[in-house]
């Protein structure tokens, strides 16, 4: 989870999409053995546009209003967020996941399966840097579908399949373009009203930042990974690799880790399981912990894992490894 923008998705137009881009792998062929003061736009590299800055495990807070689905606002699915107002401007601050600044050119909101009158209709977004700096106006405005007393509506329980040109051909949304703009910002801020002043809550079911991340980074499927105790398999037109069990992992040889320091990798994975599938993080052979590989909806439901380290300069080699089962269909690097 109205005109759509020239933008982009993230992590693949074709299949559905993440929330990072997915520009084409830059690996060379796998081998079977591993080898051994404030950013500003012009300081960063940008890379292809995505369907949505703050993609799916961002932070989401509501302010001037209360909510037990709060991540449900960008959780790539129309199952709805409901927010019951408290008084005084109301909205949420969404804070991308993978802490890289980025450039917004729309907001697009997929309406929930109920109450119309509970839509956003208008908006105030403002963009910061980081979290000591002031708020920034970026832009505000009335989204299109606010002279539809009843536009059509979205069943809940269904995934979404967007790009940076358009929302998901196959639901409902409103989109409002935002005129082209230099600032670059590390999280955002959204103040909206509802198209009834009276409603108790606002609720819609997905609210998407088409835009650019501002930062270099590469992209390296798993399926063209040395595989080693784990099958590759497709879902929905993904293609992954399906650990196997215990000891399973695949192997990123050739990860750019540019000029070398701080870097930042990002597995996208899934679990059908109910209980956690913790893998094992290696860089140049050398552990750097675990994640928990924690259950998603099912398996076609992609989670992101950041894990922060230290690249060395030119190519790095990342080992992934299952403790049990569990699914992972990219590693994408920032750095």
């Amino acid at each position: 989870p109205t005109a759509g923008p020239s933008s982009s998705p993230t992590t693949a137009p074709t299949s559905k999409p993440s929330s990072l881009p997915t520009g084409a792998p830059t690996t060379a062929s796998p081998t079977a053995q591993p080898t051994t003061a404030e950013p500003t736009p012009t300081a960063v590299t940008v890379l292809s546009p995505v369907s949505s800055v703050v993609g799916k495990s961002s932070s989401v807070t509501p302010f001037g209003c209360v909510s037990t689905s709060s991540f449900q606002a960008i959780d790539e699915n129309t199952n709805p967020i409901k927010c019951t107002k408290t008084g005084g401007p109301l909205g949420f601050v969404l804070s991308p996941y993978h802490k890289q600044l980025s450039n917004v050119h729309a907001i697009r909101v997929y309406g929930s399966k109920h109450y119309p009158s509970l839509d956003p209709v208008t908006y105030v977004l403002e963009g910061r840097v980081d979290t000591s700096s002031p708020w920034q106006l970026i832009s505000q405005g009335d989204f299109p579908w606010i002279d539809q007393s009843s536009p059509p509506r979205n069943p809940s329980r269904n995934f979404m399949y967007s790009t940076y040109e358009s929302g998901d051909p196959n639901r409902k949304f409103t989109q409002a373009d935002i005129p082209a703009h230099d600032g670059a910002y590390l999280e955002y801020k959204i103040t909206v009203t509802t198209r009834s002043s009276s409603a108790s809550e606002v609720k819609f079911a997905e609210i998407e930042l088409p835009g650019d991340i501002l930062s270099k980074m590469s992209t390296y499927e798993a399926e063209d990974q040395t595989v080693v105790g784990g099958n590759i398999e497709s879902l929905y037109s993904v293609k992954y690799v399906n650990f196997s069990g215990p000891g399973s992992y695949v192997e990123f040889t050739n990860v750019d880790g540019g000029s070398g320091g701080n870097c930042a990798l990002s597995v996208n994975y899934s679990n059908g399981g109910s209980n956690p599938r913790p893998v094992e993080v290696s860089v140049n052979g050398n552990s750097i912990g675990s994640f928990a590989c924690n259950p998603t909806i099912n398996a076609a439901d992609w989670n992101n894992e950041i894990i922060e380290t230290t690249c060395e300069p030119g190519m790095n080699t990342v080992r992934l490894t299952s403790t049990a089962k569990g699914n992972v269909n990219k590693l994408v690097v920032y750095n």
